[in-house]
């Protein structure tokens, strides 16, 4: 999980953010099992408009396990506090990221207090996270406090971040980057910046 610097809300998001979650959660309380759909500003829907700039965001990596190129899986907009206990915050830019969707097939509606968020102020890789090169798995950094290692731990369970397939994508990614660098290939050309270098 690389750290994400936010980018400005986008103008027609600022403009209808604010009704749109008040809509979302008056229709929740309504009718509680209301299917969330995305709404649609000047005939587009919505996270359609949003995915070029949380594409900027995070250099089109998913926001949670740094997969790159969506080869594997799929994009999709996460909201990190979910909108089923949350519909107050479906709109809200704060709340959205670019991801994979298989970390967010793993997340589903689950959240956690201590899950870490990205684009925190003050995240650093390092303070939470260690690579196992051997294995490919991300470990709570053991030289890490106590707090920090507690939310590196909720965060790999609840993204599902060691799931087989993407351990095994990041011991490929180390590999290809050593044969990319000697091309000329750049870091935010591969997946799982963050293991590679």
């Amino acid at each position: 999980m690389n750290k994400i610097t936010r980018p400005a809300e986008p103008d027609f998001l600022v403009e209808k953010a604010s009704k749109l979650n008040k809509d979302f959660a008056n229709n929740r309380v309504k009718k509680p099992n209301f299917a969330f759909q995305w709404a649609t500003h000047k005939g587009k829907k919505v996270n359609i408009l949003l995915l070029p700039t949380l594409r900027y965001m995070t250099q089109g990596h998913c926001a949670f396990c740094d997969g790159y190129p969506f080869d594997m899986s799929t994009e999709t907009i996460e909201h990190f506090r979910p909108k089923s206990a949350y519909p107050h915050l479906a709109y809200h830019w704060d709340n959205l990221f670019l991801a994979c969707n298989i970390c967010q097939d793993a997340k589903l509606e689950k959240f956690n207090p201590f899950l870490i968020k990205p684009d925190e102020p003050n995240y650093k890789f390092e303070d939470y996270f260690q690579c196992n090169f051997k294995t490919g798995k991300l470990e709570p950094n053991c030289a890490g406090s106590w707090g920090n290692q507690l939310r590196a731990v909720i965060t790999i369970r609840l993204y599902d971040l060691n799931k087989q397939a993407k351990c095994q994508a990041r011991l490929n990614m180390a590999d290809a980057w050593e044969a990319g660098k000697a091309k000329g290939r750049v870091l935010d050309d591969f997946g799982y910046r963050y293991f590679i270098v």
